[in-house]
């Protein structure tokens, strides 16, 4: 009998020893299996439905047909149109029934509706923009981020990087100590482990002194990483959380379409951006994937609103409430001393094209000098990779950092494959040494970006995602030297070797990569 209760006690600490130990990969394969189980009901209907019926089997061949043209002549790059066409040729006639599904119109309807409550409700709360007196590089980016997202450029803010995500964090957990009105936390990932303790711990001290908290976190991103014992402590430190499109059901169309920011805002005069979560392995807490390399940004000042309103609009969307703006914005104007511009900026569904890809272009084509990357990823489209292409085949100092311990060997095969063909070109790519290199960071000779966008094609048109863009000295000088620390330790690679499997490997998931 206490043999019994002791394996009954082994066991349920292995079952909670096993939450936040998956990030990535395991929660990604998780939406990929319901992705996978649509696919295989809507296949076996149309199988049936075709079987027993002629008419709709040739209606089928037709509408089909349709949607090849209609894929063929839209605006979407150019890999998105050739593997929605392999799709539907090879799909027997069934694909246009996916075609369908998969429009965003159609499988985010109705949150795209409550998405457009959203933004016209917070929009009216912005100032008018102002265009900013810099570069003409720089001014390029500011004009396309206000008229493609509405996003303001601010003067005067404060801005910190963060080179690593344990220094973030330390800066992030003094300063909700100060916390005195709210705490707004959104995360793609929340992970059991020491990290969450302790913020469970704060926010709980926080609560009790009357500071408002909300956390929201992704359904899929989080799923198996967080367990319901660790949301129950935290709704009873009193924190309000809500989770972005649960993986609730298979039938749920939408469910391609994540949360991917990392934002954090407090008080409406702070706010924390970058590629870290809240999970163990981002401060190498354990080791699951090499040392984590990750990067952040603290925000102090006007630009910290941006963020707030973009939390609000979010949170908006999840829980189907309306909150006032004006009771958590602290300054709406986008004027301060100093000369650097700063832009908060967002991606997601709820735009007409994706934001993060149009910012990371726009940046991109105003580099004369230097053009220097820091991403886990680099798998996105032809149009995309070959702006860096030309950058490098004109002379410029194009250096990529690539992580050397992948979490996604697949998709990894891509980035491997990709990166060969920057080489080819001119470009200089470093793999972190035994690290996972997941910092999404641009930086040129006059501005740069710092956000939670990989260079893919899920976060280009998939996901929600955010950055900050900006020209202050200080912060370039800072991110260039975090370049130059890794550069010191590692050689350029002249030439990847992929075997023939994983060239083939690569050459699918590129096929296939923009319907993932």
């Amino acid at each position: 009998m206490q043999r019994t209760k002791k394996r009954v006690k082994q066991r349920k600490n292995i079952r909670v020893k096993t939450y936040g130990k998956f990030s990535g990969t395991a929660t990604v394969l998780s939406a990929y299996f319901l992705l996978a189980l649509q696919a295989v009901l809507i296949l076996s209907a149309y199988a049936v439905a075709a079987y027993f019926c002629r008419i709709f089997f040739y209606v089928s061949l037709g509408l089909t047909a349709l949607c090849c043209i209609f894929a063929a002549a839209s605006e979407k790059p150019l890999n998105t149109k050739l593997s929605w066409l392999v799709l539907l040729i090879l799909s027997c006639g069934s694909g246009f029934i996916i075609y369908f599904l998969a429009a965003k119109p159609v499988c985010l309807f109705i949150r795209l509706k409550r998405h457009k409550a959203a933004l016209s409700g917070t929009n009216n709360f912005n100032e008018r923009f102002v265009v900013p007196d810099s570069p003409t590089a720089v001014k390029n980016v500011c004009n396309y981020l206000y008229n493609a997202a509405d996003c303001l450029p601010y003067y005067g803010a404060k801005l910190k990087y963060f080179s690593s995500a344990n220094a973030l964090f330390e800066d992030f957990f003094n300063r909700l100590e100060s916390a005195e009105k709210f705490i707004f936390i959104e995360f793609f990932i929340v992970a059991d482990g020491g990290l969450l303790k302790r913020l469970t711990e704060v926010l709980s001290r926080k609560s009790s002194a009357g500071v408002e908290v909300r956390l929201l976190y992704d359904g899929a991103g989080s799923l198996g990483t967080v367990s319901p014992k660790a949301i129950k402590r935290l709704k009873r430190a009193g924190v309000k959380i809500e989770k972005f499109a649960p993986l609730k059901s298979v039938f749920n169309f939408g469910l391609n379409f994540r949360d991917h920011r990392k934002v954090v805002v407090i008080d409406g005069q702070t706010a924390y951006v970058g590629g870290c979560n809240i999970a163990d392995e981002c401060v190498n807490a354990c080791n699951t994937k090499g040392v984590w390399k990750d990067a952040g940004m603290r925000i102090d000042g006007a630009s910290a609103n941006a963020l707030t309103l973009a939390f609000i609009r979010q949170w908006d969307v999840c829980a189907k409430t309306k909150t006032t703006p004006e009771n958590y914005a602290v300054n709406q104007y986008c004027h301060g001393e100093g000369t650097a511009v700063t832009v908060p900026y967002f991606s997601g569904p709820e735009y007409n094209e994706s934001i993060c890809r149009g910012a990371y272009l726009e940046i991109i084509s105003g580099a004369e000098e230097r053009l220097f990357i820091f991403t886990p990823y680099l798998a996105p489209d032809g149009a995309f990779l070959k702006a860096i292409k030309n950058k490098a085949k004109s002379g410029l100092d194009v250096r990529l950092v690539l992580p050397s311990v992948p979490d996604w060997k697949f998709l990894y095969f891509v980035t491997l494959s990709n990166a060969q063909s920057l080489i080819n070109c001119g470009a200089k790519v470093c793999f972190a040494e035994n690290a996972f290199a997941h910092g999404k960071v641009i930086l040129t000779e006059n501005c740069a970006s710092v956000g939670s966008a990989n260079l893919d094609m899920r976060s280009f048109y998939f996901e929600y995602d955010n950055g900050v863009f900006t020209n202050d000295a200080q912060i370039l000088k800072e991110i260039s030297d975090d370049f130059n620390c890794v550069f010191s330790v590692t050689e350029p690679v002249e030439k990847i070797k992929l075997n023939p499997f994983k060239r083939l490997a690569a050459a699918i998931l590129k096929l296939f990569a923009p319907l993932m």
